[in-house]
């Protein structure tokens, strides 16, 4: 399938190479639904199957996760949660910016305890110490275990 290279605009079929033949720029496709980056010669998502046909691929050497991964087009932001766990989260505001809603509602609920507080500050201290990709990760695995938690009821 012929591509055009985002960065020198330069046509080329990505089956033959993942790199643009005139620029040398290597290209990854960024899956839309979980957010995983593979060669432009697959015709679907390997991790989840998601057939792209109108992909655009994107330069290896960009940020993959421009303010933190997108998954399924959530897009939650470490800085923002790490501010959210720091300023209010005493009362489980940064659980429910997350999605974390049992656990905003358990936070709310024992606020008056103080203990959330202190939870929510070595939360925001961990948000602020990790990096994009590691924050990607841990919200992946938090969607994997809501859905897997679902199945199960």
């Amino acid at each position: 399938m012929l591509v055009e290279c985002p960065h020198c605009h330069e046509l080329y079929d990505n089956a033959v190479d993942d790199a643009c033949p005139r620029c040398t720029v290597t290209h990854k496709i960024v899956c839309p639904k979980c957010g995983n980056t593979y060669s432009p010669s697959f015709a679907k998502c390997p991790y989840c199957g998601v057939n792209n046909d109108a992909f655009v691929p994107v330069p290896a050497a960009t940020l993959l996760y421009p303010n933190i991964m997108y998954i399924d087009g959530e897009g939650k932001d470490r800085r923002t949660a790490a501010m959210l766990a720091l300023l209010l989260g005493g009362f489980g505001i940064h659980e429910f910016y997350l999605g974390n809603t049992r656990a905003g509602i358990f936070m709310l609920l024992f606020s008056w305890t103080g203990i959330p507080s202190a939870i929510a500050i070595g939360q925001g201290i961990h948000y602020l110490r990790m990096t994009d990709d590691a924050f990607v990760q841990m919200m992946k695995i938090m969607r994997q275990n809501e859905e897997l938690r679902k199945s199960i009821r």
